[in-house]
């Protein structure tokens, strides 16, 4: 498996801070496309964990709903 490039996360943190209405913004669906469920689970636990090390600031919540996005049963049971 490949990782994505520094570039490539810089993006998706971005898409991960657009508001989530009732559909997910499409490039991240894109994104679900061609990253393997579990390593996107991944990131988003590494990213949840690192959001509370940093004090869990509210403003930057997104970091806490990344893991409903791209979390998986897993990532629930943690």
């Amino acid at each position: 498996a490949q990782s994505l490039p520094d570039s490539a996360l810089l993006h998706l943190g971005e898409m991960l801070r657009f508001p989530q209405e009732e559909a997910l913004y499409p490039g991240l669906l894109q994104v679900k496309d061609v990253c393997s469920a579990d390593s996107l689970a991944g990131f988003a636990w590494d990213l949840f964990t690192a959001w509370q090390t940093a004090g869990a600031p509210s403003k930057e919540s997104w970091a806490f709903t990344a893991l409903g996005v791209l979390g998986n049963d897993d990532t629930a049971r943690k």
